[in-house]
């Protein structure tokens, strides 16, 4: 995704709450922003974080956000819970989650859920930009659908590999 983009990508997980960087690549046109393998970040104003909560259940995020609360990363973060949760209803329905500069002033992001064979998301990939790049039709369409086909791919990975490896096992 870096690659093609020429962008930051990061592959996200839940871990009591928080977002917790598992993996990232930088493309060439990419910007530091302060964000590496580890660290941790607030799941609501993130692209990623709202690709995994959308895979949860309604109770699981109120008692994310009974933890963790929705407090205001810029102007442009959440903050209402209804409007948190209809928000997530709208990442559900496109399977894709954007974050225009919710997390950080000048920086957008689109992310998608990745999910196990069971259905279960499992975390999250995503591509973020400085705002003046990420936009139109790049960030609407063209980024989420390559995300979209990573996620999958990456999927079909996921389910298959044990499959595999089971498949190859030769029995003397």
């Amino acid at each position: 995704m870096a690659e093609e983009t020429g962008e930051r990508a990061q592959f996200v997980v839940e871990d009591h709450g928080l977002g917790v960087y598992l993996y990232l690549e930088t493309g060439q046109k990419a910007v530091r922003a302060g964000l590496e393998v580890g660290r941790q970040i607030r799941l609501h104003c993130s692209s990623a974080g709202k690709a995994i909560l959308s895979g949860y259940t309604r109770s699981r995020v109120d008692e994310i956000l009974d933890q963790w609360g929705l407090p205001e990363q810029t102007e442009h973060t959440i903050t209402d819970r209804e409007a948190y949760h209809e928000e997530l209803e709208r990442v559900r329905e496109r399977g894709v989650a954007f974050n225009q500069e919710e997390h950080i002033y000048g920086l957008n992001a689109v992310g998608v859920p990745v999910t196990g064979a069971d259905g279960a998301v499992l975390g999250a990939l995503c591509v973020s930009a400085p705002s003046h790049r990420m936009k139109g039709e790049l960030f609407r369409e063209t980024v989420p659908d390559l995300l979209l086909g990573s996620a999958n791919a990456l999927e079909l990975k996921l389910a298959y590999s044990n499959q595999e490896q089971t498949d190859s096992v030769v029995v003397e």
